[in-house]
């Protein structure tokens, strides 16, 4: 209850009327899932407490739309890995619980989740799964309350570093982002594999928690990164708005949180140690999936990548009825794109 209280007050609680619905079934839901979650506290608190992490965690970078999904999938094959899962995001505070996974297959098995509503990715409740979303839920410290209240532009909004208002909310969101590790580790004892394209701006938070953990940027070119994050905002968060948005809205959005990321990126990926960091483009995982896979395990000195390829061409092997989205944006769309995007276009080699 105090998180939401948070997120509506932090984001100026406007409600727009046609979605008044939504947000009253968010409170009327709250209370029970505080009620869950104490019940967790109270189970699982020594045992949290005790934990310890199994290896520095694999951090998986890039914008939403590069990637980041197909690169998480993959790496989440290898069975010395573990990761967040979509069911988590629906029990953030209590998915220690027991019978809690049989009751969410119950529910799988009875609506329609074969894909999400943005691309032809397949989707169940065991996919490896973004951590913010149990982030915000457990803090209310996330940029993802955009997708609740699109007009809103506070500072985590803004992706700039650092993306807390006080040293409170810093102290209060290592905590909790420590504490939720040790969960996902007391559920199970591998290392921890972990994707959010707002990492991108929180090396210098990352790296404070977790010195030794290694970095995986994807990047695609900006022009499908653009066209597939429009397409996002308008048929996938949508969904999820409290308040109305203007196409002109959403095409700022786009634009400037793509310039916010990459620019705190830019300025602090050097800090991140020699050795840990691999950079690797959509395109080459596509198109050699196996070969990239070998290069980030071999640069990043990760073991077990030979007991790990036999799972990943499995997964591969799945995939092959998979179908992109094709994406054509007009000529002057394009110019805008280069114009307000270009260092990545001269960074990454893409082509205007």
């Amino acid at each position: 209850m105090a998180v939401l209280f948070e997120i509506f007050r932090s984001a100026g609680a406007t409600v727009d009327r046609r979605h008044h619905d939504k947000a009253i079934y968010l409170w009327t839901m709250a209370p029970f899932l505080s009620l869950f979650a104490l019940r967790e506290r109270q189970l699982y608190n020594q045992i949290i407490h005790s934990t310890e992490l199994v290896a520095p965690p694999i951090f998986v970078l890039g914008h939403w739309r590069s990637g980041t999904t197909l690169l998480h999938n993959f790496l989440g094959q290898d069975p010395n890995h573990t990761y967040p899962r979509a069911y988590q995001s629906f029990t953030p505070g209590f998915f220690l619980l027991p019978r809690l996974k049989f009751f969410l297959n119950r529910i799988e098995r009875h609506i329609d989740l074969d894909q999400r509503p943005m691309d032809n990715v397949r989707f169940s409740f065991a996919e490896p799964w973004e951590d913010e979303f149990l982030m915000l839920s457990l803090t209310g410290i996330s940029p993802y309350k955009r997708a609740l209240f699109p007009r809103w532009l506070g500072p985590e909004s803004q992706y700039r570093y650092p993306d807390f208002r006080t040293e409170e909310e810093i102290i209060r969101w290592k905590k909790t982002f420590q504490r939720l590790m040790k969960r996902l580790t007391v559920l199970d004892n591998k290392r921890l594999v972990l994707k959010s394209p707002p990492h991108m701006g929180r090396i210098n938070t990352l790296l404070d928690l977790y010195p030794e953990a290694k970095f995986i940027h994807i990047v695609r070119d900006p022009y499908a990164v653009f066209a597939s994050n429009l397409r996002v905002w308008r048929d996938g968060l949508s969904l999820s708005f409290l308040q109305d948005v203007t196409e002109a809205q959403l095409l700022e959005i786009v634009f400037s949180t793509y310039e916010q990321l990459f620019d705190l990126f830019f300025r602090t990926r050097w800090q991140i140690p020699e050795g840990h960091l691999v950079e690797v483009c959509f395109e080459d995982l596509v198109h050699n999936p196996m070969q990239t896979l070998a290069m980030i395990y071999k640069q990043l000195q990760l073991p077990g990548f030979d007991e790990a390829a036999h799972h990943m061409k499995s997964h591969l092997a799945g995939l092959g009825g998979y179908e992109r989205n094709i994406f054509r944006l007009p000529r002057h769309m394009r110019e805008i794109i280069h114009g307000r995007w270009h260092r990545v276009f001269e960074t990454y080699g893409y082509s205007g």
